[in-house]
């Protein structure tokens, strides 16, 4: 499909029953790098055009970037364009353009979204996303983010987000052990937390799994993200054979009613006391 096939689509249909998005998509595997993409892209960056439109032409153009060589010379003026999507109107478009450049280590991209979190006014897109994107180059600055996220804010899809960024840290144990054993945090974040601080501190997590497991006074699906941790540990015998963990487990199997403790109970010798 040429240059002006595309334009002509276009203009005919969006006042047509079927969206243009829908039969961009449809025919994204006969895009044409040479003669395709600047029609898309011009679609993509037209902000009186549809949103979905737009959506559509961008992401038939970043399908195209695979293309190897045969999109190269396409490849400046479709970073251009993210670059200009990163300011638009569009929450949709704003958080593509932002995810590919990330993906392609792009200083730019790095910048927006570091500012945004370090002033949630400037913020083009949610603090998980912003995350989420910089922990795509390896070599990003995004660890005192995390942290600065999950001491400012409250919002729990940010705070797994920078949790599970924070699992790459080795010096986030402790905090981790901190809001494992906070009962007043989110429940999603103490389990992410049992998770990051066993793979960081085999040793601290045993401490800290084994005070919640025989905490009556905690929620039982903490205490069952703690047993099960307990259970795959490399001293799962030597954990268990503690009576108090012992009669943890069988009460809160039994209570759950979960397969998800069959590995932990059959290492508990039957007729073995609570």
């Amino acid at each position: 499909m040429k240059a002006s096939e595309y334009r002509r689509q276009y203009e005919a249909q969006l006042n047509a029953e079927t969206p243009f998005a829908e039969g961009l998509r449809a025919a994204g595997a006969d895009v044409d790098a040479e003669a395709d993409i600047p029609s898309l892209l011009a679609v993509a960056t037209d902000a009186k055009a549809p949103e979905d439109d737009r959506q559509a032409a961008l992401e038939q153009v970043h399908a195209a970037t695979f293309l190897g060589q045969a999109f190269d010379r396409h490849r400046a003026d479709y970073i251009a364009a993210l670059h200009k999507l990163v300011t638009d109107d569009a929450p949709a478009l704003r958080r593509l353009a932002l995810e590919w450049l990330s993906a392609a280590k792009d200083d730019v991209a790095q910048k927006v979204l570091a500012d945004g979190l370090k002033d949630p006014a400037k913020a083009l897109v949610s603090a998980a996303s912003a995350l989420e994107f910089l922990s795509l180059d390896e070599h990003s600055a995004v660890t005192p983010l995390a942290r600065l996220v999950l001491e400012r804010d409250k919002d729990l899809e940010a705070r797994v987000a920078a949790l599970r960024t924070l699992t790459a840290d080795p010096n986030a144990a402790d905090l981790f052990a901190r809001f494992m054993r906070d009962k007043d945090e989110f429940k999603e974040v103490r389990q992410i937390s049992a998770v990051g601080l066993q793979k960081l501190n085999e040793n601290l997590f045993q401490k800290v799994a084994q005070q919640i497991a025989v905490d009556d006074h905690d929620f039982d699906d903490i205490r069952a993200t703690a047993l099960n941790g307990l259970a795959r540990s490399p001293i799962a015998e030597q954990l268990l054979s503690n009576p108090a963990v012992r009669a943890s487990a069988k009460a809160i199997g039994e209570k759950l009613a979960s397969n998800a403790f069959s590995a932990l109970l059959s290492r508990i010798k039957p007729g073995s006391d609570a």
